[in-house]
């Protein structure tokens, strides 16, 4: 059994802990996508070795990727059979981001939620 004292600290590590987590989560997504929106498919890519490289403007689409965070690049396919999608992105490391996020908004919130009040382990339940 913790002391009420105890209890205090463990929330408190859980509720920094956590709020650092979803900071960190937070910071490197957007980093990541400010990556992706600084430069153009043309400019960084990826590219793919199916596409057409060229300087026209309907070769490329350029988008936003939620998984994996980054840019998508829509480039039209050399042989003219339709397009072919390469993302800047890495699968890992918005796993990792997202991950941060979940795991830190799981533990800001045990760390901020203080259990049933006006019940304690002590008390029993002799109510009848």
């Amino acid at each position: 059994m913790h002391t009420r004292s105890q209890r205090r600290g463990l929330r408190a590590a859980f509720t920094v802990a956590g709020a650092l987590m979803v900071a960190y989560g937070l910071y490197a997504g957007f980093s990541m996508i400010a990556s992706a929106t600084t430069n153009t498919c043309r400019q960084e890519g990826p590219s793919s070795p199916l596409a057409v490289i060229s300087e026209g403007g309907d070769v490329v689409n350029q988008s936003l990727s939620g998984w994996p965070l980054g840019r998508a690049c829509e480039w039209r396919r050399a042989d003219g059979s339709g397009t072919v999608t390469t993302h800047s992105g890495s699968a890992d490391s918005t796993a990792g981001v997202y991950g941060a996020i979940l795991i830190g908004a799981g533990l800001l919130a045990r760390g901020v939620w203080r259990g049933p009040t006006g019940w304690s382990h002590s008390e029993g339940s002799s109510s009848r």
